[in-house]
């Protein structure tokens, strides 16, 4: 005589519901799982990751007609990237707001010891409205040099 060894736990009703999946649960889920995708992926594309190394400078120099001549310390380990011609931007003391553009003009590449750290020095001419921001030699900035702006696609890629 042989004994039955399945046992039933679940009964008829609960194995339906169970047994069927649910069409509209996983066509949503699916089409938010795609959508998700496909926005990241544009997003990879698309968004840009700028790199730029920031430092303090100095105003050197007022020009007329709105230019500014401003010197900068960078730190000696990103000499290699300033072998070509760099923009950058400068920020005013007093001015946080107030965002000029700034083109590398010379690069001293004469070490500048600054406690432990070794530096650079960089001199940038700068546009300035001068109607709207007094600029005076001697006046401290924030400058950030910008090294890339490709997306986040070109970084991970090297394009």
């Amino acid at each position: 005589m042989e004994k039955d060894t399945s046992i039933e736990l679940r009964s008829e009703a609960l194995r339906n519901v169970i047994g069927q999946v649910p069409p509209l649960l996983v066509r949503v889920g699916t089409m938010v799982i795609v959508f998700i995708t496909l926005a990241l992926a544009l997003a990879v594309c698309f968004v840009p990751y700028p790199i730029t190394i920031k430092s303090d400078g100095m105003v050197v120099e007022t020009k007329g007609s709105g230019w500014v001549a401003v010197r900068s310390s960078v730190p000696y380990k990103f000499l290699y990237v300033f072998d070509t011609t760099r923009v950058a931007n400068v920020t005013y003391e007093g001015e946080p707001d107030v965002i000029s553009n700034a083109k590398v003009v010379d690069v001293d590449t004469k070490i500048v010891r600054k406690g432990n750290d070794n530096y650079f020095t960089v001199t940038l001419l700068s546009s300035t409205a001068s109607n709207v921001l007094p600029v005076v030699k001697g006046e401290s900035v924030k400058v950030e040099t910008i090294v890339s702006e490709k997306t986040i696609w070109q970084v991970l890629w090297n394009y």
